[in-house]
């Protein structure tokens, strides 16, 4: 982080530890960020729900999404910035089943996976207060991660085949 920290999840809370990167070292104890983040199914991922900008900011899924399938993980849940102090401030997109948020390098947007019948890929424009669906094919699309100039997002895809399910 820009803070000098590392962050990272254990169970469903999001811890911060000092960081010395000339040294490599950790200094002082972890301090608990988020409670509550979501995370998925035990097994299927050693991913947390979370992301941070360039500059710092963080973006998180809250909710309790252990132990359910990825496609059972379909839980409206809301946005929201949270500051150094603990503080959220919901983001205006509206309720839908998002997981693995991640904010652009910029901070100017959030690149979610919405689970529903087809599982697609969203963006959310926070200064526009709009989402745009990036994904329309059927299929089940997840995991977003933006290039490093944010002008790309590469995504996971699972979809049919020519010659799939024929016997």
């Amino acid at each position: 982080m820009p803070s000098g920290h590392l962050l990272y999840a254990a169970g469903d809370v999001l811890f911060a530890v000092a960081f010395d990167a000339d040294l490599l070292d950790v200094g002082g104890g972890a301090v608990p960020v988020v409670q509550d983040l979501s995370r998925p199914a035990p097994g299927l991922s050693a991913t947390a729900n979370y992301a941070v900008s360039d500059g710092g900011t963080l973006v998180y899924v809250s909710g309790d999404a252990l132990g359910a399938p990825l496609t059972l993980i379909t839980t409206a849940r809301t946005l929201a910035w949270v500051d150094r102090q603990g503080r959220e401030v919901p983001l205006a997109a509206p309720p839908r089943a998002y997981s693995y948020p991640r904010l652009s390098p910029d901070g100017a947007q959030v690149a979610v996976d919405i689970r529903n019948d087809d599982s697609e890929i969203l963006v959310w424009h926070i200064a526009r207060s709009t989402l745009t669906r990036l994904t329309f094919n059927p299929g089940f699309d997840r995991f977003p991660v933006w290039s490093p100039d944010g002008r790309r997002i590469a995504f996971n895809s699972v979809r049919e085949t020519a010659g799939q399910g024929d016997a």
